[in-house]
């Protein structure tokens, strides 16, 4: 995996209590900054400034703030960042990696605060018993 580094900065967490009746949650994910940089230990690489918000009936709640390092394809980067966009498949890519870490840490610090966490849980129900009546 291309991806070098990843930290979180900053995390504000506030405890947003629901009104009775329909609660939106609702998660964001924002691409703040890319910046090429290059140092000794990883040469050049790209810099990705990221907020990972998750609002409960429009009031944020939880927010994080951060960087993640990446390094494959700095040619066909480079070339995308004069639109200031990165490539579909490395945007995917980047997204996929900060949602499955921050969708987590999100949901453990809604657990903390007492808050509904960002995400379904799954859950188990009973099954319904099916009558099949086959003639055959």
């Amino acid at each position: 995996m291309p991806i070098l580094g990843f930290v979180i900065d900053e995390i504000q967490a506030k405890r947003v209590l629901p009104k009775p009746g329909r609660l939106d949650i609702n998660s964001k994910l924002d691409i703040k900054q890319l910046n090429l940089l290059k140092n000794e230990s990883w040469g050049e690489f790209l810099e990705i400034v990221f907020e990972f918000s998750v609002s409960y009936n429009n009031n944020i709640g939880i927010l994080f703030k951060g960087r993640l390092a990446y390094n494959s394809g700095l040619d066909e980067i480079k070339e995308s960042l004069k639109d200031k966009k990165l490539p579909k498949d490395v945007d995917i890519e980047i997204k996929n990696f900060l949602l499955n870490k921050l969708v987590l840490f999100a949901s453990i610090i809604a657990e903390r605060l007492g808050m509904p966490m960002p995400i379904p849980i799954p859950t188990i129900g009973k099954k319904e018993d099916k009558n099949i009546d086959y003639i055959g």
